[in-house]
């Protein structure tokens, strides 16, 4: 969870889960790069230079539209996966595919290849929901159960923080004797032997790997940046992999390594996770401002590609902004003054149409913090109700003493 303001050491009235971090932090290279934008549900984001029209650059949940829709849903899919990744002779740990229908390769493949195991949904979601370190016989038929069951985040979607716009995840389901929620027959799981060694998390932006990170929960640091010791080979591996899906430009890509140092063909190693999301907040363990860096290279990359010039990053901002569909306008305006105030922003917000649930204000302060109260108001977090679009343009700095409803 996100808990001190990105510049500064203050206390955050606001804490957004893991998975919304991507977003969030395209959305603060967006602003300190003093870009307009438009806000939707569900973490789409559309930029553009100021005063031209939004939609040169676009991301969803902080992946960049030179990732293909194609790309990012194969990418959901386990088994092309796993296929893609053998065809192109890159090691992926022993694993089959099964339905609760097919308990005889299950209990083939479980007594062939031995514990422990780790169990996944074999379409849905990145980074993968994920059952670790199962043991023995009891703890896989408790995982089974477990993954079969559907949250109340697959069942309604559109309302998620966390399941992408474009997640492959199934929504039918059925009910057991318990009254709940659970998947089909058909839905197909993935288990596969949990392989030991040192893992690695590699950020792949086109043809370059941006960042390399050591993830070792047991550790006093959780998470460490290993890119300069990473052998050189290892960024072959990781590109390679992000690769094999056509139209994936941005790949975040996990390794189990014996020797992070040695070169890959004098050990075993593996790839053990490919998600088209960045997973910033990962990287954010390691360092938070190797965060920042990596959403505004993110940026940075979509902005060549769209021929779009960008001007420096800011250190503070001024933008006029618009959200539209609020529930209950009148009960927002005292809380987002109250957090502004606490953010150290500046500015003013009024009610301009209480009946289409329209508000409309200047802050000027951090870009993150900007981008913090923002992100709020389009995802319910803190403020227990969302907009359904929200307009951002950048303006001239102007003189205020504090953070005021109109």
């Amino acid at each position: 969870m996100l808990k001190t303001h990105p510049d500064q050491a203050v206390p955050l009235p606001i804490s957004f889960p893991p998975a919304m971090l991507d977003g969030y932090l395209v959305l603060c290279a967006v602003l300190a790069r003093k870009l307009d934008a438009l806000l939707l549900p569900r973490q789409v984001l559309l930029a553009g230079p100021a005063g031209r029209e939004v939609g040169a650059l676009s991301f969803v949940h902080g992946v960049p539209s030179a990732s293909s829709v194609a790309g990012v849903t194969h990418t959901q899919d386990k088994r092309l996966r796993r296929m893609l990744l053998n065809m192109a002779e890159l090691p992926t740990p022993p694993g089959i595919t099964f339905s609760s229908r097919g308990s005889k390769n299950l209990q083939q493949f479980v007594s062939r290849t031995g514990y422990p195991f780790v169990l996944k949904a074999a379409i849905g979601e990145n980074p993968s929901f994920k059952i670790d370190n199962i043991a023995n016989e009891e703890q896989l038929m408790t995982a089974i159960s477990r993954l079969r069951l559907r949250p109340e985040d697959q069942l309604s979607p559109a309302r998620s923080l966390i399941i992408s716009a474009y997640a492959e995840d199934m929504l039918n389901f059925e009910e057991d004797e318990l009254g709940n929620r659970i998947a089909p027959p058909h839905a197909r799981l993935l288990i596969e032997k949990r392989v030991s060694g040192r893992y690695i998390r590699c950020l792949v932006c086109g043809d370059r790997v941006l960042a390399a990170i050591e993830i070792d929960k047991t550790g006093p640091e959780q998470c460490l940046e290993v890119l300069g010791r990473l052998h050189e080979d290892f960024r072959n591996v990781a590109l390679r992999a992000a690769s094999v899906v056509p139209g994936l430009s941005v790949a975040s890509v996990d390794l189990v390594v014996e020797d992070l140092a040695r070169e890959p063909g004098r050990q075993s190693y593996y790839i053990v996770e490919l998600s088209e999301r960045p997973r910033l907040d990962s990287y954010m363990e390691a360092s938070p401002e190797l965060g920042r860096v990596l959403a505004d290279a993110l940026l940075s990359y979509e902005a060549e590609r769209s021929s779009c010039s960008l001007q420096d990053p800011a250190d503070e901002i001024s933008i006029r902004m618009r959200a539209e569909s609020l529930s209950d306008p009148n009960a927002l305006l005292p809380l987002f003054r109250d957090t502004c105030n606490a953010l150290r922003l500046s500015g003013s917000i009024e009610l301009t149409d209480p009946v289409e649930g329209i508000v409309e204000g200047h802050i000027q302060g951090a870009p993150s913090a900007a981008a913090l109260v923002m992100q709020a108001l389009m995802s319910g977090v803190h403020f227990g109700q969302r907009a359904v679009a929200a307009d951002i343009w950048q303006t001239p700095m102007e003189s205020y003493p504090d953070f005021r409803i109109a």
